[in-house]
C-alpha cells in the first residue's frame, strides 16, 4: 500500500494510486495536492521531508510505503517605518492564525519640527491606511489583515510595509498696522516647509506737515 501524509502526520485522502506492485520500472505516485494558504511540494520518505523529493516509487521496491508532502504555511509580516527609518517588525504570522498588529500610532512617540504625527499608518504600495481607534493592538486573523491592505495571503507570503505619516503644521500670521491710520488686513495662513509670500501691505499712515516761516528766509516744518 501507499499512504500519503502531510509533514505534520495528517493523512491525505482521495489520492491515487494507493497500492503498487513489484515492478522492474518506477511506479508513478499521486501529485502533491494544493492547499489554500500553504505552499506544498514534493514527496518524501520521512516526516521531516529531508529524504526526497520523489515522484515515483523506485523499481523493484517492496513493502508498504508512507510518503510525506511538505506543507508550509504562508506568512504575514508587517514592517513599520518612519520615513525610511525602520521602527519595528510584527510577525511573521502563519496563515489561518491570529496576528497582532499595531493599531494606529498609539504607542509610537516621535517629534519633528514643524510637523505633527498623524493618526494613520500608510501602506505606500497599495495606498491603504490603518487608523488609530485608541487601542494599542487589535487582534485579527492573518487573512483579514492582509486583505485590509490589498493582499491575498492564501496564495503567497505577504510583507506589508507601513509608514508613519507626518502632517505639516499650518500657522497664522497676524498683520499689525503699527499706528496706521487706515487699512485693514486679515490673517493669512502658512504651512511649514512650504514657500508662500506674505500678503501685500495695504496699511496707510497719514502725517500732517506744518510749515512755519521764521522771518529769516527759512522755512521750518
Amino acid at each position: 500500500t501507499i499512504t500519503y501524509k502531510w509533514s505534520d502526520g495528517t493523512v491525505i485522502t482521495g489520492l491515487s494510486p494507493t497500492t503498487y506492485k513489484y515492478s522492474t520500472s518506477n511506479t508513478a505516485v499521486a501529485s502533491v495536492p494544493t492547499v489554500t494558504g500553504y505552499a506544498t511540494a514534493g514527496w518524501y520518505t520521512n516526516s521531516a521531508c529531508t529524504t526526497g523529493p520523489f515522484k515515483s516509487i523506485a523499481a523493484k521496491a517492496t513493502g508498504n510505503i508512507t510518503l510525506y508532502a511538505k506543507k508550509t504555511a504562508f506568512t504575514l509580516t508587517i514592517n513599520y517605518y518612519d520615513n525610511d527609518k525602520f521602527i519595528r517588525k510584527s510577525g511573521p504570522y502563519e496563515y489561518n492564525s491570529t496576528a497582532y498588529y499595531e493599531n494606529g500610532l498609539y504607542n509610537y512617540t516621535a517629534s519633528k519640527t514643524g510637523y505633527t504625527l498623524s493618526s494613520e499608518w500608510l501602506c505606500k504600495a497599495t495606498g491603504k491606511v490603518l487608523g488609530n481607534d485608541g487601542k494599542l493592538d487589535q487582534c485579527k486573523t492573518t487573512q483579514a489583515i492582509a486583505s485590509h491592505f490589498g493582499y491575498d495571503l492564501s496564495k503567497n507570503d505577504v510583507v506589508v510595509d507601513l509608514y508613519a505619516q507626518w502632517t505639516p503644521i499650518t500657522y497664522k500670521v497676524k498683520y499689525n498696522g503699527n499706528g496706521a491710520t487706515s487699512g485693514s488686513m486679515s490673517n493669512s495662513t502658512h504651512t511649514y516647509d512650504m514657500l508662500q509670500n506674505l500678503d501685500a501691505n495695504v496699511y496707510i499712515r497719514e502725517f500732517t506737515v506744518i510749515y512755519n516761516y521764521n522771518g529769516n528766509g527759512h522755512t521750518n516744518k
